[in-house]
């Protein structure tokens, strides 16, 4: 690999600040360690770096590292929940959804025990039952709680 090749691929380091950004906003109540994330960002810039052995280009080659950086994290819980407090419940303010969101996880578990919860459930047809589903419960959990 030439080194303008091997200049291209961004370091372990980026994959960790990439993957705890993304945690941050999507999966601010997951554990994470730091050995979790350590590992993924290696194993996302090794995935790089034999892409580009093999001949893909840089694009390819930081698609594949992103799909194991990320795989089994696409789906959020909080995030699904954030979306639905934004889009059908503008009343709270978005200061105070992360703290509804909070309450709001175990009193929806039930629903989200009845759905596979897979990267590729947003492009499923079931992501619309389980966001009615959701939609549902919380309607009738924070009825009581809006001004």
């Amino acid at each position: 690999l030439t080194m303008t090749a091997r200049m291209k691929i961004p370091n372990p380091a980026y994959f960790a600040r990439k993957l705890k950004t993304f945690l941050h906003e999507r999966h601010p109540l997951l554990e994470k360690t730091d050995e979790m994330i350590r590992i993924r960002s290696n194993k996302a810039w090794n995935v790089a770096w034999n892409a580009l052995q093999s001949g893909e280009n840089i694009h390819s080659a930081l698609q594949k590292a992103d799909k194991v950086l990320f795989e089994g994290l696409l789906f959020s819980k909080y995030d699904t929940l954030r979306c639905i407090l934004s889009a059908e419940f503008p009343e709270i303010p978005l200061s105070e959804q992360h703290e509804y969101v909070v309450w709001l996880l175990p009193l929806c578990n039930e629903v989200f025990m009845h759905y596979d919860l897979r990267d590729d459930l947003l492009s499923s047809p079931e992501y619309n039952h389980l966001i009615f589903d959701l939609i549902e419960i919380i309607r009738r959990h924070i009825g009581g709680h809006l001004h």
